[in-house]
């Protein structure tokens, strides 16, 4: 069926359809930069590509499962905690923060190790080994991290796709040489 619509009655805090597309974009992308080539070199083109498929489909769905859940919810339910609150009580509520946080921690230390494992290489004739990058990092994460509104947020999220893609062309043109080699 159709994803039901979400209507609220102040929309004035909301940031535009292309600022919220912007940001969904570089989280979708961002992390799946990084875990993809993983994930393929690990299962195979064909197991990659079904994989890939597979956790598509499902992400999709778990979307819809959330809208439905907010659509019948109505204006009480304003987080996904909320959510959980509304379906299952102060336990669900809990279960969600708590599956929401041990995520976002998952993927900041992703994002930690990355960029520190990369820093590295450039920082490490000034004496800086990956631990130390580490720390650098930290408060400029938690800065972006105090920004609440997407609307602020959007121009960040542009750099960091202007970034990827230049990084993605920049592996590209490295490989194409070598996979017509091959």
């Amino acid at each position: 069926g159709d994803v039901p619509s979400v209507i609220e009655a102040n929309t004035s805090h909301l940031c535009s359809n292309r600022r919220a597309f912007i940001n969904v974009l570089k989280s979708y992308i961002g992390s799946g930069v990084m875990g993809v080539p993983f994930a393929f070199s690990m299962g195979g083109l064909a197991g990659g590509a079904l994989g890939m498929l597979a956790v598509s489909l499902l992400s999709n769905y778990c979307v819809y499962l959330l809208l439905s859940a907010k659509a019948r919810i109505g204006p009480r339910a304003r987080t996904i905690g909320d959510i959980g609150r509304e379906s299952m009580g102060r336990v669900g509520h809990v279960c969600v923060e708590m599956c929401v946080l041990l995520s976002q921690m998952g993927f900041c230390t992703m994002y930690l190790i990355f960029i520190s494992q990369n820093l590295e290489v450039y920082l490490r004739s000034a004496g800086l080994g990956s631990k130390d990058v580490v720390w650098l990092v930290c408060p400029l994460m938690v800065m972006l991290c105090w920004i609440g509104s997407l609307k602020l947020l959007t121009p960040f999220s542009v750099l960091a796709l202007g970034l990827i893609f230049m990084g993605l062309g920049y592996v590209i043109s490295e490989a194409a040489p070598l996979l017509q080699d091959a």
